[in-house]
């Protein structure tokens, strides 16, 4: 389905406001206790900025979101993200809007932007002019958005994966390369969590959902490769085709734990309002956007490392379309090449890998920070 812009942009907002509200138990305006007010030569309350301009200021507390409205012109924010849809625009802030006993604050450096555009000054964009559009994810800050990642070991127990000519397992060699990525990846600053630490059968569907239930920013699933002719070799690279499942995504739900309600919102932020599906497919080309990116630091890392990266392309994995945050899928090697399946067994290859990994996970972190917490 493709939507005009300003109701593709409204939608993502709107998504991120319900989960940011969700997340606090819908109560839109709760703050803890002793929460200092916001710096008064940062930020200008909302209400001040409506007043100066004689509009109102509309809130839905369902949707999370807050907006200023004069003469037919409309600007929405949401508390805890670093965005605004002016108009049918999304102006990326230099602070997240903030919400303090029950007022909200915008950055000042967005308030002359505001004034203009809700004073008929600045002209509405025309509509087919490219803009870019931020990744928005749930309640989390601009500072927060790549700090843990969920590490998905591939197969486990029962389901051995690939199994070499010469007996190595591909349910053994990823959970050891996971178990050093792991390491690794502290070691740099990251937070990590695995859906698996031990040889045990994890379902596919739970995978991702432990991943929501953990709260990771981004999921990694470590796989080793096969393929009928034995000279094929290297790294090879998946993220998600970009295709929306509402009936895997209510049984991911049903998995993270989100209640009865869960096979019925088809999705993880808690729509249950007609055309929900539309507004998730929306929100999930924002998480594949990222995933792209995600793919591309990664590529250039194992390059970079001296590894061949044999492709890096699409696929529907389930794993990949369930995540809830950007995912990639990575063939550490192919077990059905003799090279790669004897560099896999030894140390300081699973070593070389878990390095090239982190090195790109870096790269896509920095990526990240560098434009505010939104891919462009």
């Amino acid at each position: 389905m493709i939507l005009p812009r300003v109701w593709r942009l409204t939608a993502i907002l709107v998504v991120c406001g319900m989960a940011w509200g969700a997340a606090r138990g819908g109560e839109a305006l709760v703050v803890s206790r002793g929460a200092a007010l916001p710096s008064s030569l940062r930020y200008a309350l909302l209400n001040d900025v409506a007043r100066r301009l004689e509009a109102r200021v509309v809130s839905d507390t369902g949707a999370g979101t807050f907006s200023i409205e004069r003469e037919g012109r409309r600007v929405v924010v949401v508390p805890g993200v670093g965005a605004a849809l002016v108009g049918s625009r999304v102006v990326v802030l230099s602070r997240e809007v903030v919400a303090r006993y029950g007022r909200v604050y915008v950055p000042r450096s967005v308030v002359g932007e505001i004034e203009r555009y809700l004073r008929g000054r600045e002209p509405e964009p025309a509509p087919e002019k490219p803009t870019p559009v931020p990744s928005v994810r749930r309640g989390v800050g601009a500072d927060r958005l790549v700090r843990r990642v969920c590490i998905d070991p591939g197969h486990g127990g029962k389901d051995p994966g690939a199994v070499s000519r010469w007996g190595l397992r591909e349910k053994d060699v990823v959970l050891s390369l996971s178990r050093r990525l792991a390491s690794e990846l502290r070691s740099r600053g990251f937070e990590v969590v695995m859906t698996r630490t031990s040889d045990v059968f994890i379902e596919l569907n739970d995978r991702p959902a432990i991943a929501a239930r953990r709260g990771a920013d981004v999921f990694v699933s470590i796989h080793a490769n096969a393929c009928s002719r034995p000279s094929v070799d290297g790294v090879e690279i998946f993220h998600c085709d970009g295709r929306y499942d509402p009936v895997a995504m209510a049984a991911a739900a049903r998995s993270a734990g989100r209640g009865p309600d869960a096979e019925d919102v088809g999705g993880p932020v808690g729509l249950n309002a007609g055309g929900s599906q539309a507004v998730l497919e929306m929100l999930f080309e924002e998480y594949h956007r990222e995933s792209r990116l995600l793919s591309s630091s990664l590529e250039r890392s194992f390059v970079r490392s001296g590894r061949r990266v044999h492709s890096t392309r699409t696929a529907g994995y389930r794993v990949l379309r369930l995540a809830e945050m950007p995912a990639v899928l990575v063939e550490v090697g192919f077990l059905t090449n003799r090279a790669d399946e004897r560099r896999l067994r030894t140390s300081s290859f699973q070593q070389q890998t878990v390095r090239a990994i982190a090195s790109g996970m870096e790269a896509f972190r920095d990526a990240v920070v560098r434009t505010h917490g939104y891919s462009r």
